[in-house]
């Protein structure tokens, strides 16, 4: 455990970068319609990929319904993805960049940012520090559902783990998609903090 973004000690998970995750078991509350993620997250680097909070099967990176994290690639923004909801449940998740939205926000290391991302019949969309900054319309409105995935948080699958190096904290996972009052809450003291 390390302190949190407002310097409180030994409240926020603190990743190594290499294997460290959380993961939560197999669930059918997990195989909703629509989702909102929402954390507190501040990483130690940029030269690398990190991985927030995701929903596959960990063994064999199948049964992918979505991902939130820094984008793969060179870009070094955050990203949401949510894959075609009639992808076949046993394939193989590859990066697909049309499946993600990207952030306008170069992530800087040691700054603490609020991410939160919603997913349902408004489209998909990713908001920084409460601001939205991403959105796209898809051609579906429910997310892909999937027997055997998990929920993951700071880790991506057993052969590729991709763990958050830095630190999480206040890790939501919604079966709705929130408001903008509700995301302006979530982010509301975050805000007027962040950067400590």
């Amino acid at each position: 455990l390390g302190s949190d973004f407002l310097g409180r000690s030994t409240s926020a998970a603190e990743f190594d970068g290499y294997d460290d995750y959380f993961m939560a078991p197999e669930s059918e509350k997990f195989n909703t319609d629509s989702v909102s993620l929402s954390c507190n997250v501040m990483v130690k680097s940029i030269d690398r990929r990190h991985t927030l909070i995701n929903k596959l099967n960990p063994r064999n990176v199948t049964g992918f319904s979505y991902g939130l994290g820094q984008s793969q690639g060179y870009e070094n923004k955050w990203s949401f993805a949510v894959p075609d909801k009639n992808e076949d449940c046993s394939t193989a998740a590859t990066f697909q960049p049309s499946n993600a939205v990207y952030s306008t926000v170069t992530i800087e290391p040691g700054r603490w940012y609020n991410v939160i991302s919603t997913f349902g019949t408004n489209g998909q969309k990713l908001y920084i520090d409460g601001k939205l900054v991403a959105e796209t319309t898809r051609p579906f409105n429910s997310l892909k559902k999937c027997s055997g995935g998990n929920l993951l948080v700071g880790g991506w699958w057993q052969n590729d783990i991709i763990s958050l190096d830095g630190k999480m904290d206040e890790v939501r996972v919604y079966n709705r998609v929130l408001n903008e009052c509700e995301i302006t809450e979530l982010s509301k003291l975050f805000s007027a903090n962040s950067g400590k």
